[in-house]
């Protein structure tokens, strides 16, 4: 999270003094925070990890993505995709559960192959 990119959007759940822990994301610029979230709803953290992890955090990193790029027109972006890392341990790479998931993230991330006309 200290490293020196012009964006960054990462998970950091909020930790409260009661034992409470919150969604939230590390973002830098700090402005985008509320953008994204105004727009995207909060991050989706206990969909991104763990036993009820599932495709919509994905699909609020690629909406995020996509965002970022219309803003920013990075030269490099790179962007972690849990959906297909989590149901492929769970089930294993041969599941059917493995199929359907990999279509799951083939459908979350069509829009970043559609190039929006301010972007071209």
């Amino acid at each position: 999270m200290n490293a020196s990119n012009d964006v960054i959007v990462t998970p950091r759940p909020v930790y409260h003094q009661d034992g409470r822990k919150s969604p939230d994301c590390y973002v830098v610029p700090s402005d985008l925070h509320d953008i994204l979230t105004d727009k995207l709803g909060t991050f989706p953290l206990f969909q991104y990890w763990g036993p009820t992890a599932d495709i919509t955090s994905s699909r609020w990193l690629v909406d995020a993505s996509i965002e970022i790029l219309q803003r920013y027109s990075p030269t490099l972006l790179t962007t972690y995709i849990p959906h297909l890392d989590y149901d492929l341990q769970r089930y294993g790479p041969q599941s059917p559960q493995a199929l359907t998931a990999a279509a799951d993230v083939d459908a979350a991330l069509a829009p970043c192959w559609r190039r929006p006309p301010s972007m071209t």
